[in-house]
């Protein structure tokens, strides 16, 4: 009873993807540049990667529905039952939503746009059966190697590190530069406040004029230096701005 309920919620929302995909690219997306759909098309191919990837580390632990060692002596063809085990792992959570919303996506850009959106078709496809097949390639050699405990271990906890580390990735290349231009922008403000002291100096000594001074400050402005937020009192009623 359960399973049916879930088969049909499955069912129902895979259903509510497709229409609601569709209408997207069909009245969305109708007059939407190609830029902005091949950023629409980056976006789901990204989000549907991300939770594959996921899915993957979670189900490492799970390989075949059935092991071919346990069939090997019975009229059961290999091939068989490598498509059976291949089959099998296409009913998942991540292609129920993703491939109703992509194939949605796709026949409401050909309705909106023309007949040369039906390149999509190939191209989808493509990538379903690139990245399943490539998957469950990768599954089969892990389960090779996972057949010793302690090796499983091992395996499951480098891949989940691997996986953190590559989801952080974009969070540490952003705080490093950002740490990069902070520190040149650092430099340039105790470069600048260095020659306004310097200035400063020279104006309290009598070694310029009041009207050199004045000009010096004005190329400071123009370069965009801010100037510091305590004058000398000897010169601040110089100080306009």
């Amino acid at each position: 009873m359960l399973l049916s309920v879930v088969a049909w919620a499955a069912a129902f929302g895979a259903l509510g993807l497709f229409v609601l995909f569709f209408l997207i690219g069909q009245y969305t997306l109708s007059r939407s540049s190609p830029e902005v759909i091949l950023y629409v098309w980056d976006g789901m191919v990204l989000a549907f990667l991300t939770l594959w990837t996921t899915g993957l580390i979670a189900e490492l632990q799970r390989y075949d529905v059935l092991s071919l060692d346990k069939f090997m002596h019975l009229p059961v063809s290999p091939v068989g039952a490598f498509g059976i085990n291949y089959l099998s792992s296409l009913f998942c959570p991540t292609l129920l939503l993703f491939v109703p919303a992509m194939v949605g996506l796709s026949l409401g850009l050909v309705v909106a746009r023309g007949a040369a959106m039906l390149t999509l078709a190939p191209l989808l496809a493509s990538l379903l059966l690139m990245v399943t097949a490539l998957t469950h390639q990768f599954q089969g050699w892990l389960a090779s190697l996972m057949a010793n405990q302690r090796r499983r271990r091992t395996i499951i906890f480098l891949l989940t590190a691997l996986f953190i580390v590559l989801a952080q990735a974009p969070n540490l290349l952003r705080h490093r530069f950002m740490s990069i231009g902070s520190d040149a922008s650092t430099e340039r403000i105790i470069q600048a406040t260095n020659e306004l002291a310097e200035l400063d100096r020279a104006y309290a000594a009598h070694e310029i004029a009041l009207p050199e001074y004045e000009r010096r400050l004005d190329l400071f402005r123009q370069k965009g230096a801010a100037p510091p937020r305590r004058l000398p009192r000897q010169i601040g009623r110089h100080w306009k701005g």
